[in-house]
């Protein structure tokens, strides 16, 4: 498969996702914030193939700005005591990917499935490890994705002297990242959701209970 097809598929599947009202819930039915969320998915879409030469490599404008000018929005709006751990995290995933990926390319046996999916895989299991809260988890993956192309996109320039920041490999890993984010949360959400609706019950049976004796 070529690379920056997952990319486009799963942005195409998102936008008639939202745009069909699946997440009108999330958005408690605000077409503002409908409409917000759908703006950087039309720019990544329309501008994926945008990228600027150099002499030395190359770099993928939008894929490269977009999820770190949205993730750094997302950032400033955090309380000042979660923005230090926000980005000491970022860094420390990041970090972790990009030794994931040497590791994959020093030694191809350790790939028992598809580059992309291992690596997106790893990301997820890192990101669910360090934050809870959905808006600190985009951040997480938005900035440690970045750092590390950034690492790896250095280690191959000082191999092959050409780079390519933000191409489309990298943007199917980010994709598929957000894909497994998703699914992971849903299914947690789904193996909570028995314990909590049975905690309903058991408070509502006491609450009935206090009210007959009283």
């Amino acid at each position: 498969m070529n690379d920056g097809f997952i990319s486009l598929v799963s942005i195409w599947c998102l936008l008639i996702i939202i745009w069909s009202g699946w997440f009108d819930s999330f958005f408690q039915g605000n077409r503002h914030k409908r409409m917000l969320c759908m703006i950087p998915l039309v720019l990544w879409l329309l501008g994926h193939g945008w990228k600027y030469p150099f002499s030395y490599g190359e770099i993928w404008v939008l894929p490269v700005l977009l999820p770190i000018v949205v993730a750094t929005y997302v950032w400033v709006k955090e309380g000042e005591n979660n923005r230090l751990h926000i980005v000491t995290a970022s860094f420390l995933v990041g970090v972790s990917v990009f030794f994931m990926q040497m590791l994959f390319h020093l030694d191809p046996v350790l790939m028992f499935m598809d580059e992309k999916l291992l690596l997106a895989g790893f990301t997820v299991l890192l990101i669910m490890m360090t934050a809870r809260r959905l808006s600190h988890q985009w951040i997480l993956f938005s900035f440690a994705l970045g750092l590390s192309d950034l690492c790896f996109q250095l280690y191959v320039w000082q191999k092959s002297g050409f780079f390519s920041l933000g191409n489309p490999f990298i943007q199917d890993i980010w994709w598929m990242t957000v894909t497994l984010l998703f699914l992971t949360r849903s299914i947690l959400y789904l193996v909570k959701r028995p314990i909590i609706v049975k905690r309903k019950r058991v408070e509502a049976t006491g609450i009935a209970r206090i009210e007959e004796i009283k």
